[in-house]
């Protein structure tokens, strides 16, 4: 009976370190100027391929591994934030960047 129970023991704190491998990250992101959601924001945990792209309203979930330290957003026109992942519940604002593109090429055609 003592294997059986120490069997059971060891099977539970083996699944507890599965499931302990990863962490559900949540949260909003923002325009620093008006408060409105961002949408096609690319989020991605450092350090790790895994990445996704924020909603309409500016929200987003992303299953990141435990070990990830920060979270980094990007987006056209806006410069691109690092901010900590120590929380399950993230929200950025973003700033508008000031890359101004040097010259325009405009190319015209007609039939």
């Amino acid at each position: 009976m003592r294997k059986i129970k120490c069997c059971l023991v060891l099977v539970l704190l083996c699944v507890n370190a599965v499931f302990a491998q990863t962490k559900l990250v949540t949260g909003k992101v923002t325009d620093a100027k008006d408060g409105a959601g961002l949408f096609g924001v690319t989020v991605a945990a450092k350090g790790s391929q895994v990445t996704t792209v924020t909603a309409a309203d500016g929200s987003f979930t992303l299953t990141v591994p435990a070990k990830t330290s920060a979270l980094t957003f990007s987006y056209v026109g806006f410069q691109t934030t690092e901010v900590k992942a120590d929380k399950s519940d993230i929200s950025v604002a973003l700033t508008p960047g000031n890359n101004q593109l040097a010259e325009v090429v405009v190319v015209g055609y007609g039939t």
